[in-house]
């Protein structure tokens, strides 16, 4: 079951979620997650919640969530390396919200294995 909020701790709304599978992976765990952002976006912006701070924050957790998909996805792929690169660089706009020396560490590290060291100024 998972449970949305807002910053004044009141109940937006709650999904449950079953999985009948006893094996679910990471990846299937992290697109789990985007449909159940996705849904819950679509619900904000056709609520009277629509273009508000809550709207704004599930919008911008969609859209992270989204970067780390892509960059998994493209991790397994040696030729998307570059790629996998680049959204982690991408991923250091959202600091604010996801841990800043890990998101610099993992930047960082695929900047170094794509030889793309120019990325980490572009930021």
């Amino acid at each position: 079951m998972l449970c949305f909020t807002d910053n004044k701790c009141k109940k937006i709304s709650v999904v449950t979620v079953q999985v009948s599978s006893k094996k679910l992976t990471e990846d299937l765990g992290l697109n789990l997650f985007m449909v159940v952002m996705f849904m819950q976006c679509n619900n904000v912006a056709q609520s009277s919640e629509a273009h508000t701070p809550t709207h704004e924050m599930f919008e911008t957790l969609l859209t992270i969530a989204h970067y780390y998909a892509m960059r998994s996805a493209a991790m397994s792929h040696s030729v998307l390396e570059t790629v996998a690169a680049k959204l982690s660089v991408s991923l250091l706009r959202h600091t604010d919200i996801i841990p800043a020396d890990r998101a610099f560490f993992e930047a960082g590290v695929m900047c170094k294995v794509c030889h793309k060291f120019v990325l980490m100024v572009a930021v």
